[in-house]
């Protein structure tokens, strides 16, 4: 048993001394606007679990303090084992901004590549306060008590935003209302095909 040790130890001491691969993101200016719109969640909140230890690339559940696009609830759990080496590094009790794709169904994503924008283009958190702001003065993400007028307009700036999960469901609230719509019906399928390719992200 002791001699079978001994001949594992090289072993492990090359992975050991393997060098870890470096993340490299793309070097190209960030348009803060094209930014947002290509995100499906975007909030501010407090880290409550994250992976085990550095080496584990596993799922990492963040507490909403701040939402500011797609629809988010009290948490939210972000998958991280789709990015390799450019997985973002979280800290249990930390306040973090967030910018993440994907769908609901799929599951959401990030990575260091994706957060970069947030702390060093100072344009994009306060665009990204400015659209919150314009969709809650449309009647906010909860369209349950909206009128058909006033959920005509939240729809398009949805679609405007590309927020297709509020979008979906400020649709079906205005194909409750009034079924047949055909405004409604076609930015339905506009915001079908957006979670489509998101989906596929």
């Amino acid at each position: 048993m002791l001699r079978r040790l001994f001949l594992l130890l090289p072993v492990f001491c090359a992975l050991l001394a393997t060098p870890v691969l470096a993340c490299e993101c793309s070097s190209d200016a960030v348009d803060p606007e094209q930014y947002l719109r290509d995100a499906t969640l975007v909030f501010e909140g407090e880290v409550l679990s994250r992976p085990l230890t550095s080496l584990i690339i596993d799922t990492v559940t963040i507490r909403v303090l701040s939402p500011m696009k797609g629809r988010l609830g009290d948490e939210v759990v972000i998958d991280q084992s789709r990015v390799g080496n450019c997985a973002a590094v979280f800290k249990a009790g930390e306040r973090v901004r967030i910018v993440a794709r994907g769908t609901a169904e799929r599951g959401y994503h990030t990575s260091a590549c994706l957060l970069g924008p947030l702390s060093w283009n100072d344009d994009v958190w306060p665009l990204a306060v400015a659209h919150r702001q314009q969709t809650e003065a449309l009647g906010g993400a909860d369209s349950s008590a909206a009128d058909a007028s006033t959920l005509r307009q939240l729809i398009r700036w949805h679609a405007e935003y590309r927020s297709f999960e509020e979008g979906l469901d400020a649709v079906e609230r205005l194909l409750d209302l009034e079924p047949g719509d055909a405004e409604a019906l076609r930015l339905k399928a506009q915001f079908l095909s957006q979670k489509s390719a998101a989906s596929d992200l």
